[in-house]
């Protein structure tokens, strides 16, 4: 079974495709026999950027995360093979930004025959709807044809055959924390959740906890918080310092794992991609500040976020 861990944020720009790809690029540099998965469900579609693929470029992308989730196409169509070596990429493109009101029009449409499931269901136990709570109407009615049970958990058995042939499935989020990303919360084992050390981050941190914790009760009991990462990090900056400190005092009250590593902020990944048609960790790897994705996998290894 893979390894499946999540970089999650609410806000753009936080560093999560650039965390994503590089950390694959670890794994892979560090264990190259082993086989990675990139599962990209974000509109802008940068991480299969970040392989030199147009996102939008139908000659090349037949199908996409969207097509999965619409229930188009399985993930094994998806899949665009070695776009590095024992590297796939499941891509997104633009089409990601209409999902949910497309899926939810989906829903809409199955909306009579999830009804006609209820009704039958309720049959088959021989309950008399005339003496039964509507709690327990209700109840009965969730459990096989809520719209909304499928709504947040998308993937639940879709990944299940592919889970089997990697030993690394790495997923990259939009930047919210709505269906599509808590679909992805709710098959991953764990999630790190990068953040740039602003004056919002701290409410901004503990929202996604808070959802997290929501998502791990209803779906995914078995979750846990890879860590908490500081990106786009100044060191110079007087409040990077502060915030980031207020997040790491935070992060031990409460038992949250948090990364000592901060990612510094920097054009050089960014460079990697644009001129190389890689992501950094793959193509650079002497770089001081590449570097810096190293020391955090190994310190990810030593809290069990990940394991080589």
């Amino acid at each position: 079974m893979a390894q499946k861990i999540a970089f999650i944020n609410n806000k753009g720009g936080s560093t999560k495709t650039t965390t994503c790809v590089n950390l694959a690029g670890c794994v892979h540099t560090r264990k190259p026999e082993s086989k990675i998965l990139i599962v990209e469900s974000d509109g802008q579609g940068n991480a299969t950027r970040s392989f030199g693929i147009d996102p939008n470029d139908e000659s090349k992308i037949k199908t996409s995360i969207y097509d999965v989730f619409m229930d188009y196409s399985s993930p094994e169509e998806a899949i665009l093979k070695d776009v590095y070596k024992n590297i796939d990429l499941i891509p997104a493109n633009s089409n990601m930004n209409f999902l949910e009101f497309d899926k939810m029009k989906q829903f809409e449409d199955d909306f009579g025959l999830n009804n006609i499931k209820a009704i039958r269901e309720l049959t088959s136990r021989d309950i008399d709807v005339t003496k039964t709570s509507d709690q327990q109407l209700l109840a009965v009615v969730a459990a096989v044809a809520s719209p909304t049970k499928d709504y947040f958990n998308m993937l639940e058995t879709k990944m299940n055959n592919i889970d089997k042939e990697y030993d690394y499935i790495f997923f990259d989020t939009p930047p919210e924390i709505k269906a599509v990303t808590s679909s992805i919360i709710a098959i991953a084992d764990k999630v790190v959740i990068p953040y740039e050390p602003d004056a919002y981050s701290i409410d901004g941190v503990r929202n996604i906890l808070d959802r997290v914790r929501v998502i791990k009760e209803q779906y995914n009991s078995k979750l846990e918080i890879g860590g908490l990462l500081a990106a786009k990090y100044r060191k110079t900056t007087k409040l990077h310092a502060d915030v980031t400190l207020a997040i790491t005092e935070y992060a031990n009250r409460n038992n949250i794992p948090f990364f000592s590593t901060k990612i510094p902020n920097t054009i050089r990944f960014a460079s990697a991609t644009a001129y190389r048609g890689l992501p950094a960790t793959l193509s650079n790897k002497t770089n001081e500040l590449i570097d810096t994705y190293y020391s955090l996998l190994d310190e990810m290894i030593e809290k069990g976020t990940i394991t080589l």
